[in-house]
C-alpha cells in the first residue's frame, strides 16, 4: 500500500514569508511535514513558522537570497545539521519585480528577473540535489506561470524566465531520475492570493443568476497549488517526472 501522507518528511520551502509560498508551508504542515522557510526577511518568515509550529510541526526560518549560491548553500547545512536530510524542495519565490513595456525593460532589470525567476530554482535543485542524490530520493517542485505559454508585452522578462523553468524541469528530471530524485512543475494563471483579492481585478466566482462559475474558469488558489505540489511529492506519484502541469488558466482578469 502507498502511503498517502508526508508525516515527518523534510521540506524547504522558497518564498515562504507571504503569498503563496506561505499557504503552501502551511499546507504541507498540515500534511505533517517538517518545514524550512526561506525568504529574504526574517519577520514575515518567523511570523510563518510560528504558524507551522502552531500546526504540530517542527519549523527552520532561515533568511536568505536564493539568487546567491553561497546562500543557499548555508540553508541546506543548516537543514542538514538540524534534521539530517532533505525530502522535498519546492522553489515558489518568483515574480514580476518589474512590470515594463518590453521597449522599456532594461538589462539589469531583465538579468534581475530572470534570475529570480530561472537561475534561482537551478541554484537551489542543484543544491539540494546533492543530498537527495546521496539519500537515494527526493522530489523537487518548480511553481512556474502560464505566462511561460502566453506572452504578454508587458513581462517579457518574466515569461521568457518562467519558460526557461519549465525546460529545467525537464532537464533535470531527465539528470536526476537514476537517483530516484522526481522534478515536476506547477504553472498557474491568476493565483487568487489576498494582494490580488484586495484589487478587486480577480474574476467573481458567481454568476449575476447566483449560480457558481466553474472551477476550471477560476484563479487558482494557493491552497489548490499546495495540494497538486503535495501529489507529486507523494510515493503515489512517484513514476511522474519532468511535467509541468498548468492549472487555473482559463481566469481572467475582471475589468
Amino acid at each position: 500500500m502507498l502511503e498517502l501522507d508526508l508525516t515527518d518528511k523534510i521540506v524547504i520551502i522558497t518564498g515562504a514569508g507571504k503569498g503563496t509560498g506561505e499557504v503552501v508551508c502551511k499546507e504541507f504542515a498540515k500534511a505533517g511535514a517538517h518545514i524550512i522557510l526561506v525568504s529574504r526577511t526574517q519577520t514575515e518568515l518567523d511570523k510563518v513558522a510560528a504558524d507551522v509550529r502552531a500546526l504540530g510541526r517542527e519549523a527552520l526560518p532561515i533568511a536568505a537570497d536564493v539568487t546567491d549560491a553561497t546562500q543557499v548553500d548555508s540553508v541546506v547545512k543548516q537543514t542538514m545539521d538540524k534534521f539530517g536530510r532533505i525530502d522535498i524542495l519546492i522553489n515558489v519565490a518568483g515574480g514580476i519585480i518589474h512590470m515594463k513595456n518590453t521597449n522599456e525593460v532594461t538589462a539589469e532589470e531583465w538579468n534581475e528577473t530572470v534570475n529570480l525567476n530561472l537561475t534561482a530554482p537551478f541554484i537551489c535543485s542543484q543544491a539540494v540535489s546533492k543530498v537527495m542524490i546521496e539519500q537515494g530520493a527526493g522530489s523537487i517542485i518548480n511553481i512556474s506561470s502560464f505566462a511561460a505559454q502566453a506572452g504578454y508585452h508587458m513581462s517579457p522578462h518574466y515569461g521568457a524566465g518562467k519558460a526557461g523553468l519549465n525546460s529545467l524541469t525537464q532537464s533535470l528530471a531527465d539528470a536526476w531520475a537514476r537517483h530516484n530524485v522526481n522534478v515536476n512543475g506547477i504553472a498557474p494563471g491568476l493565483i487568487s492570493t489576498e494582494a490580488m483579492k484586495s484589487y478587486g481585478i480577480l474574476p467573481l466566482e458567481t454568476r449575476e443568476d447566483g449560480s457558481p462559475v466553474p472551477l476550471a474558469m477560476l484563479p487558482s488558489s494557493p491552497e489548490r497549488i499546495a495540494a497538486l505540489a503535495i501529489f507529486l511529492c507523494l510515493d503515489a506519484s512517484g513514476h511522474i517526472s519532468g511535467q509541468t502541469i498548468t492549472m487555473g488558466h482559463r481566469a481572467k482578469l475582471r475589468s
